[in-house]
């Protein structure tokens, strides 16, 4: 009976509001005093109840931008100054012609592109450092190979494909990470991250010039593979996302738990993060290919192949157009470097102003291929130094826009989990072209004996690129698919 009494006072007690966990309560029953201590539960430690923090945003992140910035330095130095370096070339064998110049351009860019699935899919399975490094290696091996070239063909092998492949894999790592470390300031650090192309344009012309006027060419090739090697001290620094994941999570138990003045708290054995698990390769599908399928990524498959007849080919015909006009060599350099600083800053600059969201990205995006186009198209009337500096410069604003954008509107429209897949058949369909647009404007130029002639071309598939990426809201209605428009 003592015991069901004692359970009525329990129910008693809780029924009548008193305060219960803060003390023990004398009650005094049936004669006796029975000592009742009501404890509430203790709230469970604070490590069980927090979520940890995520690791995007955070500042490795701009050590990844950092380093991605440099390899574009080196890649796209290369790339944008290849008509500098053509130069020697045609002095060497001085029965090339500009279809046979556009060859190796063509390989070059051509194999930089089209491997682009392969190199992402390469960077799910292997690691990003692994891949870059690998392309560094295979680039600078490239250069090497070069060395007993005894004809174009050789050059085009060499220089051309092989260092095209190796910098696909050496680049196509830091097009991913961006997206996978930053969301807030990912447009943001995707401009900083392509300003490294421009920098690299500004950059190299000089050293080529300068190289070009003190050794032959074996000797500007075996300078120029030591550059490339380069690469893969910067790869070393592209860690893993699921790894900064990891450590950022083993960072904040780790804090809690010497914060914490009680025995209590304990960190989890194996904590598991959804970042983590959606970035690991066994999660994630390498290619997708029902994207294919999808009309509104079709819209930029259409878009790049009109667009890319100028993004990789501008700057080798400039450089043979200013010659046409008995532009200098440092002439020559001064404009590809002035413009490649311009393009730099506006990168920057767009990309700054796209994370504001005063204005939509896809706004600035068809801007940019207007301005691009007008502006080439308005290339072949110049006849000097100074009627081309200005005309270049708008052009590398309206290139700006594009390349500070492309992997922001991929990412907000089909996601980052995606971002490998939508960026490698976008880049593929982009080497493809590269494969046919350098020898066809060199082939246009051969048969009407005006370097000017290009540039027509050029100017008019900037202008439809940009119609083309102006009718996906069209695409959308008609297509019931539900994409937001950024």
């Amino acid at each position: 009976m003592d015991q069901d009494d004692a359970e009525s006072q329990r129910k008693m007690l809780d029924r009548s509001g008193l305060p219960v966990g803060e003390e023990d309560l004398a009650v005094p029953l049936m004669g006796k005093d029975l000592e009742v201590k009501v404890v509430s539960p203790k709230p469970p430690p604070a490590a069980c109840q927090s979520t940890p923090p995520s690791a995007k945003d955070r500042w490795y992140g701009w050590v990844v931008v950092a380093a991605t910035f440099v390899i574009n330095v080196i890649v796209a130095g290369y790339v944008k100054s290849f008509g500098l370096f053509y130069l020697p070339i045609v002095q060497q064998f001085p029965n090339t012609s500009v279809a046979t110049g556009g060859l190796i351009v063509g390989l070059l860019t051509g194999c930089r592109g089209l491997l682009a699935p392969a190199m992402g899919l390469l960077m799910v399975w292997l690691g990003p450092r692994v891949c870059s490094v690998c392309g560094g290696m295979l680039t600078a091996l490239g250069f090497l190979l070069a060395l007993p070239a005894t004809s174009v063909l050789h050059l085009a092998i060499t220089l051309g494909a092989l260092v095209g492949v190796g910098l696909s894999m050496s680049e196509t790592p830091g097009f991913i990470m961006i997206s996978e470390y930053f969301d807030e300031r990912r447009s943001t650090a995707n401009g900083f991250r392509a300003a490294g192309n421009p920098f690299g344009g500004a950059v190299f012309p000089f050293i080529v010039v300068f190289l070009s006027r003190e050794l032959p060419l074996k000797g500007i090739i075996l300078i120029l593979s030591g550059i490339m090697l380069q690469i893969c001290v910067l790869g070393m620094l592209l860690r893993p996302f699921p790894i900064h994941q990891k450590i950022i999570e083993q960072e904040y138990f780790k804090n809690i738990t010497s914060n914490s003045h009680t025995n209590q708290i304990k960190q989890p054995s194996q904590p598991i993060s959804p970042i983590e698990e959606d970035n690991s390769p066994k999660q994630k599908k390498a290619v997708q290919l029902s994207v294919l399928k999808n009309p509104v990524y079709l819209v930029y498959i259409v878009m790049i192949v009109c667009t890319n007849a100028g993004l990789a080919n501008t700057m080798f015909y400039l450089i043979l157009y200013s010659a046409s006009i008995d532009l200098t060599q440092t002439q020559i350099s001064f404009i590809v470097g002035f413009i490649s600083i311009l393009d730099v800053f506006g990168r920057m600059m767009i990309g700054w102003i796209s994370d504001t969201n005063c204005v939509k990205r896809r706004y600035i995006f068809i801007l940019g291929h207007v301005v691009a186009g007008l502006s080439t198209l308005m290339v072949p009337v110049t006849r000097s130094f100074w009627t081309l500096l200005p005309v270049v410069c708008v052009h590398a604003m309206g290139v700006a826009a594009f390349w500070a954008l492309i992997n922001t509107l991929l990412a907000d429209q089909f996601g980052e989990e995606s971002l490998h897949t939508t960026w490698g058949f976008f880049r593929m369909v982009q080497g493809i072209t590269s494969f046919a647009y350098p020898s066809l404007l060199g082939l246009v130029s051969d048969m009407s004996g005006w370097m000017g002639a290009p540039f027509l071309l050029i100017g008019s598939m900037y202008l439809l690129g940009g119609l083309v990426f102006a009718l996906q809201p069209i695409v959308i209605k008609v297509s019931g698919i539900k994409v937001p428009l950024t």
